[in-house]
């Protein structure tokens, strides 16, 4: 085994080993650690003492079990993972701890396949169950730490997550991918700072995370530090232009450019909320848009047409599309529904409560199918109902998203559910309701600005309203950076 310095092709170290000295079991596994120590003290690197330790812990004394707990993982970390590869490599990490039960990395890497598949309640006991295991079996992994941390988070307690993926970084100092989390969770705490400087740390150690400069820019956008956020999102697209590149093959390179379209699309949104300045949005549109029924670049399309105010076009997009449901944020919701907005927008009354009704019809299917009907769909559905002027059953689907844990947990989640009340309320007859939500918005962290407020026909019901106007004033004045 060599250790060779690429600049200068120089050899730093050296070994031979005779693979037939290392016996089997515990020894062949030991035998990694004596290699990465001898490695270390040849370059001379600093080692912390968690470090140390990581070195030495032992994986597991079955070679078959290793074997695959390895084929696992290479399910698990495909770039385009789908849910057929989580199965099958749940299914091999099953073999790994049927052969090792005490095979603790193999219950980490079990129980992030659990936290990849759809999350229903078992999933997620699954999940927390298997993190659990690899602690009592390696007190000292920091990785069952992170799944930890990761069941915690899924199951939206960020602070139990954060306590855990904390542990993990204090053995981990210079994981990527744990400061990225870390930031998410500052983020979600409502950390807004320290979830800056956790994204940078994040993208220092790993410059061809595209990740990390994306959602830095998000969080920034959500501050209203306008300037930094278009910043940062050039570098998360020159990050995944380059890893792209640098993968080789047409799998990663398409996706990253299907990452450079979306960030390419939340940078122009980014001089909407700082000026409300649509040009920009409308020429990478322009450039963008392509022929798929739930394509991010045509969902911009339709929300630039929108806000152009131009419902005979967008009714155009709507048809053309044939999709049942189209993407609002992070949210799907019935296609319909924006449709009913528009012949509002076009003086349809009549096809515009049939509209109405078919995205109520809609929504109540899916509430009967699936148990876990978030915050985003009862705003739909409170939209829908008060644009068929059910006021009282509109304001209990608000009622219900305040109520919710989503609205008590995570701060940007909290943000978007909050504007989706006020525009319940705006639609209802509530106005004073519908204010007091948006000057929380305006005073806090959000994506919701006095240039989005004055573009978006949402708000037409509260336009003229003396305080709506006064609210506007008041945050114009505000410098933007």
């Amino acid at each position: 085994m060599q250790l060779i310095d690429a600049a200068t092709n120089e050899q730093l170290w050296a070994n031979r080993y005779e693979f037939g000295m290392l016996g089997t079991g515990a020894a062949r596994f030991a035998f990694a650690g004596d290699v990465a120590r001898e490695i270390v003290a040849a370059l001379g690197a600093p080692i912390n003492d968690a470090e140390r330790q990581q070195i030495a812990l032992p994986t597991t004394t079955s070679g078959e079990a290793y074997h695959r707990y390895l084929q696992g993982l290479d399910y698990l970390t495909r770039p385009r993972r789908t849910l057929e590869d989580m199965e099958i490599a749940q299914g091999y990490f099953d073999r790994a701890i049927a052969l090792d039960s005490g095979f603790a990395r193999a219950l980490v890497a079990r129980s992030s396949a659990h936290g990849a598949l759809p999350l229903v309640a078992k999933e997620r006991q699954l999940q927390q169950k298997d993190a659990e295991a690899a602690l009592r079996f390696a007190p000292g992994l920091p990785q069952a730490h992170g799944a930890l941390g990761r069941a915690y988070l899924l199951q939206g307690d960020f602070k139990k997550a954060y306590d855990e993926y904390s542990i993990a970084l204090t053995a981990l100092p210079n994981d990527a991918d744990l400061w990225l989390t870390i930031a998410l969770l500052h983020r979600n705490l409502g950390n807004w700072t320290e979830s800056v400087k956790a994204f940078e740390k994040a993208f220092s150690l790993d410059p061809l995370n595209w990740e990390a400069p994306y959602n830095l820019g998000v969080t920034l956008a959500y501050m209203r530090r306008y300037s930094e956020a278009i910043r940062s999102f050039d570098r998360s697209s020159t990050a995944a232009t380059a890893g792209g590149e640098a993968r080789h093959d047409s799998a990663s390179r398409a996706d990253a450019q299907s990452m450079e379209r979306m960030i390419s699309l939340q940078k122009a949104r980014s001089y909407v909320l700082a000026r409300g300045e649509l040009d920009t949005l409308r020429a990478r549109v322009d450039r963008l848009r392509i022929n798929a029924p739930l394509d991010i670049s045509n969902e911009a399309y339709a929300q630039l047409l929108y806000w152009k105010r131009q419902p005979d076009s967008l009714l155009t997009v709507l048809r053309t599309s044939r999709s049942k449901y189209v993407r609002v944020g992070d949210n799907v919701w019935p296609a319909s529904l924006l449709s009913a907005w528009v012949h509002e927008m076009r003086g349809d009354k009549s096809a515009a409560r049939a509209a109405f009704d078919s995205a109520r019809a809609t929504l109540d299917t899916i509430a009967s199918r699936y148990p876990d009907y978030d915050g985003s769909k009862h705003a739909a559905h409170g939209l829908a109902l008060a644009g068929l002027g059910l006021r009282r059953d509109a304001l209990n689907d608000a009622l219900w998203i305040q109520d919710s844990v989503e609205f008590r947990g995570e701060k940007t989640l909290q943000s978007i559910l909050r504007e989706f009340r006020a525009q319940i309320f705006a639609h209802a007859g509530e106005p004073d309701l519908a204010l007091d939500e948006i000057e929380h918005l305006l005073a806090e962290p959000s994506l919701t600005s006095v240039h989005t407020l004055r573009l978006d026909p949402i708000w037409d019901p509260i336009r003229k309203h003396p305080r709506f106007r006064a609210l506007l004033a008041k945050y114009a004045s505000e410098p933007v950076h």
